[in-house]
């Protein structure tokens, strides 16, 4: 057996651990397995980025006290609202793969 075939993983599965990335450190076999794909795969690096991106904006908007005083005029969501919509991306990716 070739031992890249060992290594690589489809796009599904790094869209699966990209997710998986944000609510939990992954084992080190996942993470290397991850990393090789997003080296080869634009696609599934740039929906990485976007990940990234969106949780620092929920976590920001939703979490951060300092942020939410000065917003203070704006009605807030409720405190699982993060939690429903971190749930509904991972969804999303385990239903979609990204474009390539």
């Amino acid at each position: 057996m070739n031992p890249m075939n060992i290594m690589m993983i489809s796009c599904k599965k790094a869209a699966d651990l990209t997710c998986a990335s944000l609510d939990r450190p992954l084992t080190l076999w996942e993470a290397v397995r991850l990393r090789l794909h997003l080296s080869m795969c634009a696609a599934c690096k740039a929906f990485q980025l976007q990940n990234k991106a969106l949780l620092k904006l929920f976590e920001l908007r939703f979490r951060d006290p300092v942020y939410a005083k000065q917003e203070a005029g704006i009605p807030q969501l409720p405190p699982n609202a993060c939690e429903r919509l971190k749930e509904k991306l991972r969804e999303a990716a385990r239903n979609s793969c990204p474009p390539h």
